[in-house]
């Protein structure tokens, strides 16, 4: 089953939007890899453990794929990785919140960006 994905098109380039902070950026691909859209011919390849927004890094000397965002897994709305976290499957900061005692001790005091606001 393919996920909707929201393709916000601005001057015709797709466009990704977290819906926490705003950060938009285009993207190239949404899947777990770049795909077809690697500049060079290396044959390892990147692959995601999650569906996400993807472009090439333009700051690396070499194909490397930079993660923009994904879908929260439980609202299924885009967000940045700055406003979630990826515990087995991708959280924004509201559900992670709603759903704190589902998440170890270790790792509430290690993501203070996501928990420390409640």
């Amino acid at each position: 089953m393919e996920r909707d994905k929201q393709d916000d098109r601005v001057d015709g380039i797709k466009t990704f939007s977290c819906c926490l902070c705003g950060l938009t950026a285009p993207f190239e691909s949404f899947g777990r890899s770049l795909g077809d859209h690697s500049r060079s011919s290396n044959k390892s390849k990147i692959i995601l453990l999650e569906d996400s927004y993807l472009r090439q890094d333009p700051f690396a000397s070499r194909s490397r794929p930079l993660f923009l965002g994904a879908h929260c897994s439980l609202c299924q709305k885009m967000v940045c990785s700055s406003c979630s976290l990826f515990y087995t499957r991708r959280f924004c900061k509201p559900c992670a919140l709603l759903h704190r005692k589902a998440f170890p001790p270790e790792l509430q005091l290690a993501e203070t960006r996501i928990f420390q606001s409640a």
